[in-house]
């Protein structure tokens, strides 16, 4: 198992000890080490109740669908999942820096599932744009890719990371629960992922 999200001055990673968790936890640690940020690793008991608390999503049940070939690709873009939750604002933010350090661009992904047509498209791209428009100014050396979707949001950060270098979403997106650490989405994309995944909190 290997979960790894950035809250407020740190890197959180979580591990059970795997082989590909041990991967994830090194992955974390350079993370940290480049960003100057204290590293907190989380070690999970599979198959032991944890008490109620903001880590109570972190349980055993994700431990065998994990991808075991999870490859980083430093040149490839950073896929960046967008709604208006503030974990996901959080999430632009650290897309953003790392495409500049990295020197990659960003693949901004909107994706949602109620009815479709292209004057919904055109409002959502509009709306998107807008969101990113604090990160663009900060970093304008970073080019910027925006996706709007017709689809689930997970299916589409999963597809887009089989090129990617990373995936940032937000720990929960709209209508999440408070106390969770992840939301459905970002469950699905750490456990699907073809590439690593960063998942941040406000």
């Amino acid at each position: 198992m290997n979960v790894v999200s950035e809250a407020k001055d740190r890197i959180v990673v979580g591990t059970d000890g795997s082989r590909r968790a041990d991967r994830a936890v090194d992955w974390a640690a350079g993370r940290a080490a480049a960003l100057g940020l204290p590293l907190l690793i989380l070690h999970v008991v599979p198959g032991r109740p944890t008490p109620s608390t903001p880590l109570t999503a972190v349980t055993a049940s994700f431990e065998e669908g994990f991808h075991e070939e999870a490859l980083e690709r430093p040149d490839g873009p950073v896929v960046l999942g967008v709604d208006e939750s503030p974990e996901a604002r959080a999430a632009m933010w650290f897309a953003f820096e790392t495409a500049a350090a990295r020197g990659v661009p960003v693949v901004a992904i909107h994706a949602w599932q109620d009815r479709d047509s292209r004057e919904i498209v055109a409002r959502v791209t509009d709306i998107v744009d807008g969101m990113l428009t604090e990160a663009r100014a900060e970093y304008p050396e970073v080019p910027v890719e925006v996706r709007v979707i017709h689809g689930k949001p997970h299916h589409e950060l999963v597809q887009a990371s089989k090129g990617a270098g990373l995936v940032v979403v937000g720990s929960r997106g709209i209508g999440g629960f408070t106390g969770l650490l992840l939301g459905s989405t970002s469950k699905r994309v750490l456990r699907d992922s073809h590439c690593p995944v960063v998942v941040t909190r406000d």
